[in-house]
C-alpha cells in the first residue's frame, strides 16, 4: 500500500499536499505527489516531517526530514523551498523493513529496522535541550549534536524494541535464545548489547522476566504525568502486559 501526504491546519482547514522533490515546483499533476509508505511523525516544533519511502519492490527503505513551515509558521513551497529533503538512513538489506514510531513521551523518534528473525534501533532526540535527570553528564556530552544513534547493532536471531523511562532505555528482547521476551534496561545514551540489565522484581534478585516459559512479555508503556507547574513528576509508572502460566 502506496500513501500520499497532505497537511491541514486543524483551526482553518486549509490543507497543503507534499510534493515529490524530483518533480521541481509545485504542479497539478497527481504523479508528483509524494508518496510513503504512511508512517509520518513530526518533530517537536511541528514544523518538520519525518516519513519513510518504499522501494520498487514496495519494502520501506528510507526515512527523510522535510522542512515544511518556515520560522514565522509559513507553507515552504517547491518555489521557495531553499534546501532538499534530507536523507537520514537507507536500509540497504532486502531482507529487512524500515519503520519509525514516536516514543510515548513525544522525546524520541525510534526507527527501526527489522526483518522476521533480527532487528536494529536507531533514535533521534526531539528535545535535545531536554535533559533526563538520570542520564549522566557523560552521556549528555555524548549526545549532544547527534543525530541518530544506534541503540544496538543488529544479531541473527535476536530482536529487540525500547520504551523510554526517565533516561533509561527498557529493552524487551529474545538475546540468548529466549522463548519468550525478557526485560532488560541501559541509560539512554549507552549502546550495544553488552550494556543490557536485567530488570529486577521487588526481591532484587529475580529478573521480572526472564524470558522463560512460565511468564511472557508482550508490552511495556510507561507514563510520567505532568505536575501541577508542568515539569515532570519525580515518579513514572510503568504498565507491563503479558500472562503467567499459561
Amino acid at each position: 500500500e502506496t500513501c500520499q501526504l497532505y497537511v491541514r491546519h486543524i483551526e482553518s482547514g486549509e490543507e497543503w499536499e507534499l510534493r515529490d522533490p524530483k518533480s521541481g515546483e509545485s504542479t497539478a499533476s497527481e504523479t508528483d505527489l509524494l508518496e510513503c509508505d504512511g508512517s509520518v511523525v513530526w518533530n517537536d516544533e511541528s514544523d518538520s516531517l519525518y516519513y519513510v519511502v518504499m522501494d520498487d519492490t514496495h519494502r520501506p527503505y528510507r526515512l527523510y526530514r522535510r522542512q515544511i513551515f518556515d520560522a514565522d509558521g509559513q507553507w515552504i513551497d517547491a518555489k521557495n523551498r531553499r534546501e532538499d529533503d534530507q536523507l537520514l538512513l537507507e536500509e540497504k538489506d532486502e531482507l529487512f523493513n524500515l519503520r519509525i514510531s514516536k516514543s510515548f513521551d513525544g522525546k524520541y523518534l525510534f526507527v527501526r529496522c527489522s526483518s522476521k528473525e533480527s532487528s536494529e534501533i536507531h533514535y533521534i532526540d526531539l528535545r535535545p535541550d531536554e535533559h533526563d535527570e538520570d542520564t549522566t553528564s557523560s552521556n549528555r556530552e555524548k549526545l549532544a549534536g547527534t543525530n541518530l544513534v544506534c541503540i544496538a547493532k543488529r544479531r541473527p536471531k535476536v530482536l529487540y524494541r525500547v520504551t523510554h523511562c526517565r533516561g533509561h532505555w527498557l529493552v524487551q528482547t529474545n538475546i540468548g535464545g529466549l522463548p519468550n521476551l525478557s526485560l532488560k534496561s541501559c541509560r539512554v545514551g549507552e549502546t550495544g548489547m553488552e550494556s543490557w540489565k536485567d530488570v529486577l522484581g521487588s526481591d532484587a534478585g529475580t529478573p521480572l522476566f526472564d524470558g522463560g516459559h512460565e511468564r511472557s512479555l508482550d508490552g511495556v508503556t510507561v507514563f510520567n504525568p505532568k505536575t501541577e507547574n508542568a515539569f515532570p513528576s519525580p515518579f513514572a509508572h510503568a504498565v507491563v502486559t503479558g500472562r503467567e502460566g499459561g
